[in-house]
């Protein structure tokens, strides 16, 4: 739940050069400001994994089934923000500033994209 919500800070300083300090500010600024697919999945996950379930699993079963649906797109979600990574990073690319390139050039080197290894995100 955690990842999550770095994930979603992540997110919303590439897209939007706005930098958050808590889980709670990143999952409001970015549902203010980004207000995609993955908003309410950010809130859902900063509302019970962290507010109503304190990052532990949850005892009655009902709340257990939420919690497997939350895991269920965490998958979906990271490959979303590996994709929008590698665009700001090819973006980067063609920065004129020297130290952008390099950031991105390290940056790519890190993730094998499923065209360079000819699958899919995983």
């Amino acid at each position: 739940m955690e990842s999550a919500c770095r994930i979603g800070t992540a997110l919303l300083a590439f897209k939007t050069d706005r930098y958050v300090s808590t889980k709670r500010e990143s999952v409001q600024t970015y549902r203010e400001l980004i207000n995609d697919e993955w908003a309410s999945f950010l809130e859902a996950m900063f509302e019970k994994g962290k507010l109503c379930w304190s990052y532990n699993l949850p005892e009655n079963e009902e709340e257990r089934a939420e919690l497997r649906v939350l895991c269920e797109r965490m998958l979906p979600f990271e490959n979303h923000y590996l994709r929008a990574y590698r665009a700001y990073l090819l973006a980067q690319l063609g920065s004129n500033n020297e130290a952008a390139r390099q950031f991105a050039l390290q940056g790519l080197k890190q993730v094998i994209y499923p065209d360079e290894a000819g699958g899919k995100l995983y």
